[in-house]
């Protein structure tokens, strides 16, 4: 009874230790003398404890992760349109996400704890107390699901998803570090959707260190999880970037597998209804198909590399039409359909794609980007021609986004909204006589790249040297609309 006493005056001081401490002893000595009301009080006592220990962790945990989702909310509210005069944040990307990544860490282990006190509460009312931890942990499961499917504002292609390019090597292996922490914690936890987001964030942060053996070891045990646990999201997001390593490394086989596997996910996920994340699926439906592409031309199946970028280029927007169309009809456009349209239109289909590959720079640590021209020529009777140009490694130029930039730029033909943010006067039109003829070099530029290449086709097997007044289609891509 003094033992009782005691742990219930540290149960009113606060000293949760203490007491649970002082009541094991109360009940210990009722065992010994065999004393059943002895140890109903002192278990009741320490339900009472852990009732309350149960509390303090739960609510800690409650007081570090509500204001992250009010940190969302907020992000989600307060969409300001940028202006010339808009500052950019003095706080880096990574100070964000380490920041915030703590929090999610120190939520976790201490919703664990209060699962370890609520497992020890004897009685109907563990089970409730488990349900509120279960509840909770579902609902940071969804927040980081959220966080990692959001869609890139940025459609450059990249070496690596879920934003792993904006960090340093070294801060990297930070995230690596503290993920691998919230990993272990979650085993206590009992989540296993968790463990498939967790193991993707960290796939793509050695990814993005060129850690390829570990970011595939990582990719498939998040397919694994996702596909045992219907978690079909992360499952396609796994295939798609477990296959992004294999095309790096030039295992086009086993990538292709897996790009068809994540494509049919992609497809079924883009079809559901109130689909939260439907941007973020479509633009890996487009990934699917633009690492596809790749993978046909790299192992010499140019048809099928033409159809893969015409699905790409089907995908590249929200379109209500396609999918009503979808849901009734096979749209899938091949090389027999484009040949027919060539015909019935009586033109030469010149059909352009554009693909960026990366190389790691081992002296400076990061991957870098080089891009690459797909043109086909499609006859209307024949075969297809097809030629790339290797516009980085071949003729020493970053992008053909720069060329087409600089001579919009000669021209004066940015858009208001571009000039406005860059703080320029409107413009009023196309200027031909600018200083020097600034826009003939960037035009003899394009034209090197975009017609040179396959003149001779166009003017023989196409027939054009004689009927020059054929009709050539022109199906440009991405940028190059903007020719």
């Amino acid at each position: 009874q003094l033992l009782t006493c005691q742990g219930e005056e540290h149960l009113s001081k606060g000293d949760l230790d203490d007491a649970l401490h002082c009541l094991h002893l109360a009940r210990d000595v009722a065992l010994k003398a065999r004393n059943h009301a002895w140890e109903c009080g002192a278990e009741t006592s320490m339900n009472t404890v852990r009732r309350a220990q149960f509390k303090v962790c739960y609510e800690a945990a409650s007081a570090v992760f509500d204001p992250l989702i009010s940190d969302i909310e907020n992000r989600t509210n307060d969409i300001q349109t940028p202006t010339a005069t808009t500052k950019p944040s003095e706080e880096s990307y990574f100070t964000k996400e380490w920041a915030r990544t703590l929090k999610l860490k120190e939520a976790l282990e201490r919703w664990a704890e209060a699962l370890k006190f609520a497992s020890q509460v004897s009685g109907r009312g563990s089970k409730d107390l488990v349900d509120m931890v279960t509840v909770s942990v579902k609902c940071a499961l969804n927040y980081q699901v959220m966080i990692t499917c959001s869609p890139s504002a940025d459609m450059r292609p990249r070496h690596s998803a879920q934003n792993t390019h904006q960090y340093s090597a070294k801060e990297r292996e930070q995230l690596i570090t503290i993920w691998e922490d919230i990993q272990v914690t979650l085993r206590s936890l009992g989540c296993p959707q968790w463990d498939a987001v967790v193991s993707s964030v960290l796939g793509n942060l050695h990814h993005a260190l060129f850690h390829n053996k570990q970011a595939e070891q990582c990719f498939q045990h998040s397919t694994k999880i996702a596909a045992a646990n219907d978690f079909s999201l992360i499952e396609a997001s796994s295939l798609t970037h477990q296959a992004r390593v294999l095309v790096g490394l030039a295992s086009h086989s086993e990538a292709e597998r897996l790009l068809w596997a994540a494509e049919a996910l992609w497809v079924k996920l883009a079809k559901q209804k109130n689909q939260k994340h439907r941007i973020y699926v479509m633009q890996h439906l487009f990934t699917c198909y633009d690492l596809l592409q790749q993978i046909m031309i790299a192992t010499y199946r140019y048809r099928e590399g033409l159809e893969m970028a015409e699905r790409m280029r089907s995908n590249t927007h929200i379109d209500k039409l396609q999918e009503k169309m979808c849901a009734n009809f096979n749209v899938k456009t091949t090389a027999d359909h484009m040949f027919s349209l060539a015909r019935s239109c009586q033109s030469v289909l010149v059909i352009y794609s554009t693909v960026v590959k990366f190389d790691w720079n081992v002296d400076r640590g990061e991957a870098e980007a080089f891009e690459q021209l797909y043109i086909w020529v499609m006859p209307t009777e024949g075969e297809i021609k097809f030629t790339l140009i290797d516009v980085t490694k071949g003729y020493t130029q970053q992008s053909l986004e720069v060329i087409i930039d600089n001579l919009r730029s000669s021209l004066c033909i940015d858009s208001d909204t571009e000039r406005r943010l860059a703080g320029k006067p409107l413009s009023n039109g196309v200027i031909v006589d600018s200083p020097e003829y600034a826009w003939r070099h960037p035009l003899q530029q394009l034209y090197d790249f975009l017609i040179y290449p396959i003149l001779d086709f166009l003017t023989v097997n196409a027939g054009l040297e004689f009927a020059p007044h054929r009709k050539v289609t022109f199906v440009p891509h991405g940028f190059l609309h903007l020719v």
